[in-house]
């Protein structure tokens, strides 16, 4: 349907694939739908005109079947049709043909040849033919359901009802948050590890002091209180990589407790750096919703995994 949406012009056979084509649009796509009958140019190909084909001489009857050649159900048709019904037809009309006209005609090769050819191939490095890939496809692609059935109870389904519409969407969105969540992880990792590392060598010690003292750290504890700070930082940026699935849920409480303290001291002591034009503040707006996000995925394999 999303493919149609994009068409500006839908060409089919018969009014009727027009109409039903028309009845699955999308809401909103308004393609051009025409039926365009399928035929033959009669004079062009008028018998009367041509010689008689060498083959088609004789008394006949002549049944000739007309199709593309390398197509795998016209080659199964013919091949259907000379083994079962012509044996009987020719029973009542002895004299009856079966012409086969078409193009790319396929080389039945016989099976013996196709075993040898099967067992030099294996000899190749990486080569898909080998015996067993020959056995493989001398078997076919279909075997009797009944032994599946049995084991089953009920008949199986088809490839395109495996899974309804609300279970593939689920299942696309587990998919795609198994990468998402790792670069969630990635990024709130570098987050705490790179506040940790500014802190302790790159930000000017006094200023950093400074500002610990206006949220009422008292002088002799400020430099214990900014190393701590800092190695706190980067404990939770490892954690946030390295901890094992049963401690995630720890480490994400605990970086959330951590971020409203902050925020919560800052907003009281230093209320101006709300409006600050780098947002020292307001970016911890969308790390919570991270941590959120983070929290309810770990919670719900908790306890996926206790039932």
């Amino acid at each position: 349907k999303q493919t149609m949406e994009m068409l500006l012009t839908g060409k089919l056979v018969t009014p009727e694939e027009a109409a039903l084509f028309r009845q699955r649009l999308l809401p909103g796509a308004d393609p051009a739908v025409l039926a365009l009958g399928n035929g033959i140019d009669t004079d062009f190909f008028d018998p009367e005109g041509m010689p008689l084909a060498p083959e088609l001489e004789g008394q006949g009857p002549h049944i000739t079947f007309t199709g593309q050649m390398d197509y795998p159900p016209n080659i199964a048709a013919v091949e259907m049709f000379a083994q079962a019904v012509m044996p009987q037809i020719r029973a009542v009309f002895p004299q009856a043909r079966f012409n086969v006209v078409g193009r790319a005609p396929t080389l039945a090769l016989p099976a013996g040849l196709a075993a040898l050819g099967a067992a030099l191939a294996a000899r190749l490095p990486g080569s898909l033919l080998t015996p067993d890939s020959w056995r493989m496809l001398q078997r076919g692609n279909t075997a009797d359901a009944s032994d599946t059935i049995a084991l089953l109870g009920a008949s199986p389904r088809p490839p395109e009802r495996f899974l309804d519409r609300a279970a593939a969407d689920a299942l696309r969105w587990r998919a795609q948050w198994g990468w998402l969540s790792w670069l969630l992880r990635l990024s709130l990792a570098f987050v705490w590890i790179f506040t940790a590392v500014v802190s302790a060598f790159v930000y000017p010690v006094g200023d950093s002091l400074v500002l610990l003292g206006a949220v009422g750290v008292p002088a002799p504890l400020r430099e214990l209180a900014l190393s701590g700070a800092s190695l706190l930082d980067l404990l939770l940026g490892v954690a946030t990589l390295l901890a094992p699935r049963r401690w995630r849920l720890a480490v994400w409480w605990s970086q959330l407790a951590l971020m409203l303290f902050y925020t919560a001291v800052i907003t009281v002591f230093l209320p101006e750096f709300w409006w600050h034009p780098y947002g020292p503040l307001s970016k911890n707006l969308p790390i919570l919703a991270v941590l959120a996000l983070l929290i309810v995925d770990d919670s719900a394999r908790r306890t996926a995994r206790r039932r």
